[in-house]
């Protein structure tokens, strides 16, 4: 089982697993041709896309996504309640319509989206499992629900988004209104949020997922310097965390 970050930050968004048989495309912020150099770095077929999950329409994980679902013949799964023109202007590509807390199987895997809470309507993440490695995406969200808890407990890999530090955001250059908008509950998670949350996971389970990956660091407000700084702490209970750089690859077998 492969999986990659294949970008991840404020620019363009990207989430690949694959295994023998099938692949799922999480998200894309990249034209076709960025999204399938990168796939190819990072050891991935395309031609055995089955489908591409979005989990809302900021333009960092939605702009690629239309032209990749038309490229590969494959349908966009998204919220039932997001208009199709979200995606594109027309009926093209085939839109599979989910809702939070029902699982679906497409190829061989498996996922179920789960609601997050961000200003983008209708915005939703994915446990994606191929039946022997299950994923958790948390990115672009404000608050981790228990819900969000639940699903991470169960992740072999977690990918969580770090999206700014509470300094660098309050001393930025950012006016008010946006530096209110990103640390509200409508916003993004903080390095600090992060590391408690993976504390807690640690803590009320006892477990803990086999890799986690930071994701979706501000390139205004953060550097992974201040993210690995801020889950420092976690080190002594044995997580392993590395830190996606803004427009980075990170890729990783299972099995």
């Amino acid at each position: 089982m492969r999986y990659s970050v294949l970008g991840s930050g404020s620019t363009a968004n990207a989430y690949m697993f694959e295994d023998d048989t099938a692949a799922l495309l999480v998200d894309n912020g990249f034209s076709v041709r960025e999204l399938i150099r990168r796939a190819e770095e990072a050891g991935h077929d395309c031609t055995k896309l089955v489908m591409i999950l979005l989990t809302h329409t900021h333009t960092d994980h939605v702009r690629g996504v239309g032209a990749a679902a038309r490229k590969f013949g494959i349908p966009v799964a998204m919220h039932k309640n997001q208009p199709v023109n979200a995606v594109v202007l027309n009926l093209q590509p085939r839109i599979f319509p989910v809702e939070t807390g029902n699982s679906y199987q497409v190829g061989t895997f498996s996922f179920t989206p789960f609601a997050i809470s961000h200003d983008s309507p209708w915005s939703i993440s994915y446990r994606i499992s191929n039946g022997s490695s299950t994923f958790v995406i948390i990115t672009d969200t404000g608050v981790v629900t228990p819900e969000m808890r639940l699903v991470a407990a169960e992740s072999d890999v977690l990918f969580l988004e770090a999206n700014y530090d509470n300094d660098l955001l309050r001393e930025g250059p950012y006016p008010g209104f946006l530096k209110r908008r990103i640390a509200s509950v409508k916003g993004h998670l903080s390095n600090e949020h992060a590391a408690d949350f993976l504390e807690d996971l640690y803590r009320e389970n006892l477990r803990k997922p086999e890799k986690i990956y930071l994701c979706h660091l501000s390139g205004t407000n953060n550097t992974a310097l201040h993210a690995a700084e801020a889950c420092r702490r976690l080190e002594k209970i044995g997580l392993s965390i590395s830190v996606c750089e803004k427009n980075g690859m990170y890729t990783g077998i299972l099995g």
